[in-house]
C-alpha cells in the first residue's frame, strides 16, 4: 500500500498504521535499524543482567511486532527503570546499610508492586503512543536524579554525570520528534536506540565511579562534616 502511494505521479505522504511507520523488511526483521541498534546496546551492557534482558526483547520486538513481543519489550524496559529507581533511592538515603534492612525491604516491596501493576495498565490502555510515556519519563528522572551531588561534596565524576544527562536529554528528544523512516529504514526511534549505545557506556562508567567514590562511605561523610565545621 505504501509502495503504491509513493509511486503515484504525485506521491502521497507516508502514513502510520496503528501508530507505527511502515519499514522495508530485511531478513524477516520488521524494523531492521532498531534491531541492529538494540543489539548494539546489548553488547555495551553485557555486565548488566536486567539491561541485557531489556535489549534482547527490544531486538525481538523490532524483529516482529506482535502483542506478546510488545509486552515483553515494554515490561523489560520498565524493569530497567524500576531497578534504576531502586538504586537511586538507595544511593540518596543510604538504606542499603544493615541497620536499615526494613527500609530496604519496604522499598523493594513497593517497587515490585509497581512493576506487577504494569501489565493491567498495558492491557487497558492499548493505544501505542501513550504507553512509552512511563518509561520515557522514568528514564529522564532517573538520569537527572542520579547526577545530583550534595553541596558539601563534589565527586570527581560529577562533570561526567552532567555530560551524560545533557546527551541523554538530547537523545530522548528523538522520541518526540517523530518523522517517516528515511529510505523506509531509519526512523527517529531507531536513532534513539543508536544514540544510547555510546551514552549507555558513559553512564555506566559514571555509576561505577560514583559507587566506588569514598564520599558515599562513612569515612567520607565524616570528613565532609569535619570540613564544614572547620
Amino acid at each position: 500500500m505504501t509502495d503504491r502511494a509513493l509511486l503515484l505521479p504525485r506521491p502521497e505522504p507516508v502514513l502510520q498504521y496503528y501508530g507505527k511507520w511502515p519499514f522495508w523488511r530485511f531478513m524477516g526483521m520488521q524494523e531492521p535499524s532498531s534491531v541492529v541498534f538494540s543489539m548494539g546496546n546489548l553488547f555495551m551492557l553485557l555486565w548488566s543482567v536486567v539491561s541485557m534482558n531489556a535489549w534482547v526483547w527490544s531486538a525481538v520486538f523490532h524483529t516482529r511486532d506482535m502483542p506478546t513481543t510488545e509486552k515483553l519489550d515494554y515490561f523489560s524496559a520498565a524493569l530497567v527503570f524500576i531497578t534504576a529507581l531502586h538504586s537511586l533511592v538507595t544511593r540518596f538515603f543510604l538504606i542499603g546499610r544493615p541497620y536499615r534492612f526494613n527500609l530496604t525491604l519496604g522499598l523493594t516491596h513497593n517497587l515490585l508492586w509497581l512493576f506487577y501493576s504494569l501489565p493491567s495498565r498495558l492491557t487497558i490502555v492499548r493505544r501505542f503512543p501513550p504507553n512509552p510515556f512511563f518509561p520515557s519519563t522514568s528514564n529522564s528522572r532517573d538520569v537527572e536524579a542520579n547526577s545530583a551531588v550534595p553541596r558539601s561534596y563534589r565527586p570527581p565524576c560529577a562533570s561526567k554525570a552532567a555530560i551524560g544527562v545533557g546527551l541523554m536529554m538530547c537523545a530522548m528528544s528523538l522520541e518526540l520528534l517523530d518523522f517517516p523512516p528515511i529510505g523506509r529504514i531509519l526512523d527517529a526511534h531507531a536513532l534513539w536506540h543508536a544514540a544510547t549505545v555510546p551514552i549507555g557506556e558513559m553512564w555506566y562508567n559514571f555509576l561505577i565511579e560514583d559507587a566506588l567514590d569514598e564520599g558515599w562511605g562513612l569515612d567520607g561523610r565524616k570528613r565532609r562534616i569535619e570540613k564544614s565545621i572547620g
